[in-house]
């Protein structure tokens, strides 16, 4: 009787306040959360799955490739998605971009072709911060690519961020290195140890802060990582 109530509670408020997608307005399925398949699958500009191709830079030695899924598109849908994602609290729509996401790197060699074992990084955030906003946007990302995957996330004690650095949107490269250098700690470097690590975020911009991350975990563990996010700038 009370799974029939909530049934019909849930039915009565999907027609005062339907559950749409955010973009087309179209009605979602119970599976999607905030922007439907078709979106997902047809709305932004895809980058190319082979990371040498999408861009013109060397990597770090810590790192083995990375692989951005959407170009971003400054003032567009995807913009306006991570940032109510990362500022508005609209949590689902990193579970619908994580799980597109990780079914793009089902695809990718780099991946599939090793012998370990995938374990996901979040991007951590400081303590402080976490607090204030109650979860980090990245782990969000990564739960969505888990449930398509079955990938393991790491824990938060993992990795850690040690220093509350302030946000790098608006610093040129150089104010980026200053401020993100020596902001990561491994607590606990035996869980990254023969896994593939793959740092996951929202945007990869001039990758100052994954690099460092990565770097970190280099010179912790002798771990190398890859490098994943929803877009890149």
């Amino acid at each position: 009787m009370i799974r029939i109530l909530k049934n019909i509670i849930r039915g009565g408020g999907e027609v005062i306040f339907p559950n749409i997608c955010l973009i087309c307005g179209f009605s979602l399925s119970r599976s999607e959360n905030v922007i439907c398949m078709l979106c997902l699958s047809s709305e932004f500009e895809k980058c190319s799955l082979k990371p040498d191709s999408e861009q013109q830079m060397v990597l770090p030695e810590s790192v083995l490739f990375q692989y951005s899924m959407w170009k971003f598109d400054k003032g567009g849908h995807l913009q306006m998605l991570l940032h109510k994602l990362k500022y508005d609290r609209l949590t689902g729509i990193g579970i619908d971009t994580g799980r597109m996401l990780g079914s793009q790197l089902m695809k990718h060699s780099c991946i599939m072709n090793s012998s370990h074992e995938v374990l996901l990084i979040p991007v951590p955030l400081h303590e402080a911060r976490y607090k204030i906003r109650g979860y980090n946007q990245s782990f969000l990302i990564a739960a969505g690519i888990s449930e398509v995957t079955g990938w393991d996330i790491a824990a938060r004690y993992v990795v850690q961020r040690q220093n509350n650095t302030k946000t790098q949107t608006g610093f040129d490269l150089n104010r980026r290195i200053k401020n993100i250098t020596d902001a990561f700690r491994v607590s606990e470097p035996d869980k990254l140890r023969d896994r593939l690590c793959i740092i996951v975020d929202d945007v990869f911009t001039t990758g100052t802060t994954t690099f460092e991350l990565a770097s970190c975990i280099f010179n912790e563990c002798g771990v190398k990582c890859g490098i994943v996010s929803i877009a890149k700038a």
